[in-house]
């Protein structure tokens, strides 16, 4: 009888897992179609039409993007994790 619930637990988990990474896919594909979009409509926002074109993206804003990006995957690996309970001051 272990056995039943053992594997209904894993799949359980599994199941779990498989819509959390399609969710997170979704939710990754808009974000970067959104992104995509804002970026474009502001490099070609300019009065001249002629000079409307993609400008070039300088280092340090790429670096800060990245680190930006970390700090995101990280607040939302932290968001997975379990609640500790407080700890008791001696």
């Amino acid at each position: 009888m272990s056995n039943i619930s053992t594997e209904s637990a894993k799949k359980s988990i599994a199941d779990t897992r498989q819509q959390v990474y399609v969710l997170g896919g979704i939710v990754g594909l808009l974000f970067g179609l959104i992104s995509a979009y804002v970026f474009n409509r502001a490099a070609h926002d300019t009065t001249n039409p002629v000079e409307a074109g993609l400008t070039r993206v300088k280092t340090g804003d790429i670096i800060t993007l990245a680190l930006a990006a970390i700090a995101l995957v990280r607040q939302i690996a932290e968001i997975g994790r379990p609640e500790e309970p407080p700890k008791r001051r001696r």
